[in-house]
């Protein structure tokens, strides 16, 4: 560094949209890393500030013009980092712009067209940002942060990508760096994510670095990522400590890619617990549990009890779609143990796939759907495949040899209209989706994403497990009662056929076969009104699943109940009492789980089923059996202070609109919502 006595100052910015709600509800961790470690290493001759609300960046640069603004950039933030880009540069042309992350591509042709397109960014950073980052601030401040001089004198630091003159440079990624614990400060320690602090933002920690694995679909499934480098229990326990100590949510998320992948994430697990006892935080924990080491993780989980969600994630089944994905899976009958062991504990269990892979039919999909079902994992978290900047499975050769069938959508939630520098700037994100391939035509895929749909309600979110557990004990599958259930719901007449015709127009009103004629829809002819009114732009599944469960409970009960007797039906096993105990089974529920966000009403219920034993068992036991029936038993439903009040965060933090239900169910099992059940 020169000798300078004034400080440089430096913006780094991980933007979430807000116009609508906050998007990305979490703290801006990988701005944290890079500015604690450029303040580790420059000292007073940095001045650093961290933003993540596009209002608070533009007021920022009003009154403070930084020498340098650097951006994360992902799939749902790219935008909104190049709008606040040109409008710098508009401005005052000598600020040094930077972008980094994940949503970059690998390919140097594509990575000159991309800088191409981006005249306003003066350096991209290809990699780990937080060493290449500092070399790159100290070659700009011996230079003057004269960004052309600088990229003129053929800049060679890896990493750091530019063009010059008409041509590109790309100096290859960033290196990884191995011993993090050591190397990188941690930004919460240092105290530089503590603004962020707030009823929004749910605090990120991550434990390691990396993955194993070679998904096609993911960032991480490069070679350059395939390493994974762990922090000391030591710093995340501290770090763990400094969070519970100031946070203002009741969840954790870890940004872990395969927590529980090391043996040491057992007793990070035991210092949650001990944190949980002594402070009653996190109330959840968001995380990407590891592949192959399901007996650790249900061991994790039965310290952590309901705090932990125990994932499986399979993404396929099938033998040809996880060979054109690169991608293996564990056994079955471990997925079936991970899943029993689980229901021991009050941890939820959920499973991942991904609709219209290489190579995927209906028959596989549903496929991979029932056997989940069958396996006994609880959640069954359905995603389209969208193709992200940078992985191989969206490459040219990919999408030549799978033919893929693709469209345009506006990501949810992930568009507005920003003051930035006094001129408001119309911004939305756009991602490609695959609605087809050379195994799975588009009508086969709207088929599926109808079934998607109905999965949704009668099974995710554990809204009716309680008539499932109970339709066990007289022989019937959860498989076979949402097979019915879904042709039942869809087909004309249903009390839910509407829900499903909103639902299919929603999603086909919100494609467009070209990026280019969805942004001018939405930038230039008047779209992006229609997303700020609210009529565009939800997540389909997860809006349209929250307006069946939560507005049309009644009729998702009714549909799963006669669905239920007429199985009985086929199998001579209906009775007065089974009718009798279904019947006040949706009363119950409906008590139970209905208007969420009412959180001081309270409800008395009787019945002559003990239901109180059948919620403190879990539905184990079976009502039918004539041991749960009883004179009439009055039950009283209600949330107590403690927890209404951990509700009431999580509705401050997403909202209580259908939207903001939608979101929240999205992120955590709709089960912290229910309301207890104790008798009068």
């Amino acid at each position: 560094m020169s000798d300078t006595t004034t400080a440089s100052r430096v913006f780094l910015a991980e933007l979430t949209h807000t116009h609508i709600t906050v998007d990305a509800k979490n703290t801006p961790l990988a701005i944290g890393y890079v500015g604690s470690y450029l303040k580790q290493e420059l000292g007073p001759h940095v001045d650093i500030e961290l933003f993540k609300y596009p209002t608070d960046l533009s007021t920022a640069l009003g009154e403070r013009m930084p020498k340098l603004v650097a951006f994360s950039n992902y799939m749902w933030n790219e935008e909104l980092g190049f709008a606040f880009a040109r409008r710098i540069k508009a401005v005052n042309p000598s600020v040094v712009t930077v972008i980094g992350g994940p949503n970059y591509p690998t390919d140097a042709a594509e990575q000159n067209a991309y800088m191409a397109d981006h005249p306003e960014v003066d350096f991209f950073v290809d990699g780990e940002g937080e060493i290449v980052f500092r070399d790159l601030v100290l070659a700009l401040e011996a230079g003057g942060f004269d960004a052309r001089q600088l990229r003129s004198g053929a800049l060679a630091i890896p990493g750091v990508h530019y063009r010059h003159e008409n041509r590109g440079y790309t100096n290859g990624p960033a290196r990884r760096i191995a011993n993090i614990d050591t190397v990188l400060p941690s930004p919460y320690l240092s105290g530089i994510l503590d603004k962020f602090f707030d009823k929004n933002l749910t605090p990120l920690l991550q434990t390691s670095r990396g993955c194993p694995y070679s998904c096609t679909f993911c960032h991480d499934g490069s070679r350059y990522a395939n390493k994974t480098y762990r922090y000391s229990n030591e710093r995340i326990h501290r770090e763990l400590l400094y969070a519970a100590q100031h946070t203002q949510v009741p969840s954790l998320t870890l940004a872990d890619l395969n927590w529980g992948i090391f043996p040491e994430d057992l007793e990070v697990a035991v210092l949650i617990k001990e944190i949980q006892n002594q402070y009653g935080w996190p109330q959840n924990i968001q995380t990407a549990t590891a592949k192959n080491q399901k007996e650790r993780i249900v061991e994790m989980s039965r310290i952590l009890g309901g705090a932990m969600i125990v994932g499986a994630s399979i993404q396929s089944n099938d033998d040809e779609v996880l060979a054109n994905i690169k991608r293996k899976n564990i056994g079955y009958e471990t997925i079936v143990k991970m899943a029993k062991e689980a229901s021991k504990t009050d941890a939820s269990t959920f499973t991942e796939i991904i609709l219209a892979l290489p190579g995927d039919t209906v028959a596989k999909h549903m496929q991979a759907v029932f056997d989940m079902l069958d396996a006994g994992i609880q959640d069954i978290n359905l995603y389209q495949y969208i193709l992200l900047r940078g992985t191989e499975g969206a490459n040219n050769e990919s999408r030549r040899r799978f033919a893929y069938q693709t469209a345009f959508r506006v990501i949810p939630r992930c568009f507005g209209i920003y003051d930035i520098l006094g001129e408001p700037v119309r911004v939305s994100e756009i991602h490609e989706v695959v609605i087809g391939n050379s195994t799975m035509p588009h009508e086969d895929y709207l088929a599926c994403r109808d079934f998607d749909l109905s999965l949704m309600i009668f099974n995710n979110g554990r809204i009716l497990d309680e008539f499932f557990y109970s339709a066990a004990h007289l022989g019937l599958k959860r498989g076979e009662i949402i097979r019915d259930a879904h042709e039942r719901a869809v087909a004309p007449g249903s009390g839910l056929h509407d829900i499903y015709k909103s639902y299919r127009e929603d999603e086909q009103s919100n494609f467009r076969p070209t990026k280019e004629a969805l942004s001018k829809f939405v930038l230039q002819e008047g779209g992006l009104e229609l997303y700020l009114a609210g009529k565009r732009g939800q997540n389909q599944l997860h809006f349209w699943k929250s307006v069946a469960i939560f507005d049309r409970l009644s009729a998702v009960t009714e549909c799963l109940t006669e669905c239920i007797k007429d199985l009985l039906r086929q199998r001579d096993r209906t009775s007065a009492v089974i009718d009798s105990y279904f019947g006040d089974l949706r009363q119950l529920v409906h008590l139970k789980k209905g208007l969420p966000t009412e959180l001081d009403v309270e409800y008395r219920f009787s019945s002559a089923f003990d239901f109180l034993e059948l919620e403190k068992t879990g539905y184990m036991v079976n009502p039918f059996d004539g041991g749960l029936q009883r004179n009439a038993t009055t039950l009283l439903l209600r949330h107590s202070p403690e927890r209404r009040q951990i509700i009431s965060a999580y509705l401050d933090q997403y909202g209580s609109d259908m939207k903001g239900l939608a979101h929240l169910t999205h992120r955590f099992p709709a089960k912290i919502l229910f309301r207890a059940v104790d008798r009068c």
